[in-house]
């Protein structure tokens, strides 16, 4: 797994000075907050096809694409 992953035409990554955040570019240069949530600290993402999957201090959790990465949940 890896703090930033290419999803389509844009990158999405953990804020490397904040892991509640999650953050989103199209050059890699730019960044734009796209989500957070201040009871999760993000360590990993990974691409599982039509989800990512996140390892956070509070387990594991995936959200689907179609979402944009705005809705988490945990995993049983």
């Amino acid at each position: 797994m890896s703090t930033m992953i290419k999803l389509e035409k844009e990158f999405v990554r953990i804020n490397p000075k904040d892991c509640h955040y999650l953050e989103w570019s199209y050059d890699g240069k730019t960044w734009h907050h796209r989500y957070q949530n201040s009871h999760i600290c993000f360590f990993e993402l990974m691409d599982a096809g039509k989800d990512v999957i996140a390892n956070t201090d509070n387990g594991t959790y995936w959200s689907p694409k179609s979402t944009k990465l705005i809705s988490w949940l945990k995993t049983p």
